[in-house]
């Protein structure tokens, strides 16, 4: 079972690292408002190959290719990487829009 372990903005330019194993930790990365890169780094933030048993894949289950050493990412879809064909992180589109308008203006949700 995956529990959450926090969100990735492709407004900030944070680098988000969640532990894939005892030698390699993932980094989620913005390159701009569109685009983002899932890649491995050891503990010396290295950037290190990935491994053969280490796949990512869309949420409708078509396999992203890695890039060199990246996996490339966009805002549009949801991913799932797995180790071992096991699910080890997923990062879930949000698919939400923040709302704003006049201080003076009622709203709210019906």
């Amino acid at each position: 079972m995956l529990v959450r372990k926090g969100s990735f903005s492709y407004k900030q330019d944070n680098a988000n690292c969640p532990e894939l194993d005892d030698h390699l930790i993932i980094r989620i990365e913005r390159i701009d408002d569109i685009v983002a890169r899932v890649y491995l780094v050891d503990a010396h933030s290295v950037q290190q190959p990935i491994p053969a048993n280490v796949t990512m894949a869309r949420a409708a289950g078509d396999a992203v290719p890695h890039f060199l050493k990246d996996f490339l990412i966009s805002w549009v879809d949801s991913y799932m990487l797995y180790v071992n064909g096991q699910a080890h992180m997923v990062l879930n589109n949000q698919k939400q829009q923040g709302i704003s308008g006049p201080p003076d203006a009622a709203s709210g949700v019906v």
